[in-house]
């Protein structure tokens, strides 16, 4: 497994996305009215519960599929979602300006300057990943008022590993649900 040290991230306009240079901004939801996240080529669009505070990111990369992690999270949701020709991806809010803080204080952004340094994860190669996204604070956010800049209110858990499994059309449902078991992607 790898990882990238637990990043504070700027939740603007409640979105945060992990994209490669082919990603197109495009994604679809329909199938799913309140998504945790939207996957499309080369993108992963995650879906804050508030706008304008910090949240805290951790980000797993697997070689298959990891155990399902005990700590208490209030939602966790499955997709898929294939990494295009350039492994490396960045990991950066919505919006330009100083918005991404890494909690390694070695990696620390010139928050004084504006300056922005994504963090980079490096795929193995591209291909089709699974992506189990898991959150709490999530309903606490929504009732965050506009742009308090709170920090630590949501946490947020994704992890990748890849499968031969090929994304379909539509998101795939909430754990909880009824779901026939081949539709759970397992690596």
């Amino acid at each position: 497994m790898s990882s990238i040290p637990e990043l504070e991230v700027l939740c603007d306009r409640r979105m945060v996305v992990l994209h490669g240079e082919q990603a197109t901004g495009e994604f679809d939801t329909s199938g799913n009215p309140d998504p945790l996240f939207a996957t499309a080529d080369d993108a992963i669009y995650v879906f804050s519960g508030g706008s304008h505070h910090y949240a805290r990111f951790a980000i797993q990369l697997w070689d298959s599929a990891p155990p399902q992690s005990n700590e208490p999270w209030e939602r966790v949701e499955y997709g898929l979602v294939t990494m295009l020709e350039t492994p490396e991806h960045e990991l950066w809010p919505d919006e330009p300006g100083p918005t991404v803080s890494i909690v390694d204080a070695q990696l620390q952004q010139d928050l004084t300057t504006g300056e922005r340094k994504p963090f980079f994860l490096q795929f193995p190669s591209h291909g089709h990943y699974v992506v189990r996204g898991h959150v709490r604070g999530f309903d606490e956010a929504t009732r965050l008022p506009e742009a308090t800049y709170a920090h630590g209110v949501e946490q947020w858990l994704l992890q990748l590993w890849p499968t031969d499994q090929q994304p379909t059309p539509m998101p795939l449902p909430r754990t909880g649900a009824s779901l026939p078991h081949s539709r759970l992607p397992h690596g």
